[in-house]
């Protein structure tokens, strides 16, 4: 359109309903010389009134004449189809996003080389989110632990806790390339180590997720 505008979205029955009324489910705004784009929830709306059978059919003023009125329709016929296979793809997808598990602390059971309940579940989403984007830069696993006992063996039992991460993933069909591990041992402690819930919270696992920066030409 040349200028702003509004466009009233109604869901206007079929010919072979008879009796059924149409009636309002929104509004889509009309900016100057940009397409009209819908919102994620009235988007929803709109294919769940083609879904019952319906015209979705949004109402604008003519743009060379205001006073004529344009009507434009959606025909739910041939939309099963299309739908059944929208939705298939919609069930498929993982329920969090790269966002959600970017940076992820993962801590283990008290006097445990367990993890966490809630570190495994975490853990698998991570494993599942790495099998289906290939963009990955880095998969980096740092390890760290409190500083009871001395500092060589806290060292290791870090190596040993990162590459149990590791080898997590790699049995699960990620290539070992993509995946660096750091062992810190005692160092960089987030919590001082002066009481158990303290230590409990510097034996810790992270893992960080990152993509390729996006350089613009």
């Amino acid at each position: 359109p040349d200028s702003y505008g509004v466009s009233a979205i109604e869901s206007v029955p079929p010919r072979w309903q008879p009796g059924e009324s149409s009636y309002r489910i929104g509004d889509m705004k009309l900016y100057k010389q940009f397409d009209g784009e819908l919102q994620k929830q009235l988007a929803w709306t709109l294919l769940s009134e083609l879904e019952k059978g319906r015209y979705p059919t949004f109402f604008y003023n003519d743009w060379y004449n205001n006073r004529d009125e344009v009507a434009v329709s959606i025909s739910s016929v041939n939309f099963r189809r299309a739908y059944d296979d929208f939705m298939s793809c919609v069930n498929a997808l993982l329920p969090f996003s790269f966002d959600d598990i970017a940076y992820t602390v993962l801590n283990h059971e008290a006097e445990s080389e367990k993890l966490t309940v809630a570190s495994q579940r975490k853990l698998k989403q991570i494993s599942d989110y790495l099998q289906v984007d290939n963009d990955l830069e880095l998969v980096l696993v740092d390890a760290y632990t409190d500083s009871l006992g001395a500092r060589g063996p806290n060292k290791e039992l870090t190596e040993e806790r990162a590459k149990e991460i590791q080898q997590f993933f790699v049995e699960r069909g990620i290539d070992a390339d993509r995946i660096r591990t750091v062992a810190h041992g005692e160092d960089r402690p987030i919590k001082s180590n002066d009481n158990e819930l303290n230590r409990q919270i510097n034996r810790r696992v992270v893992v960080q997720l990152s993509k390729p920066s996006m350089i613009e030409l």
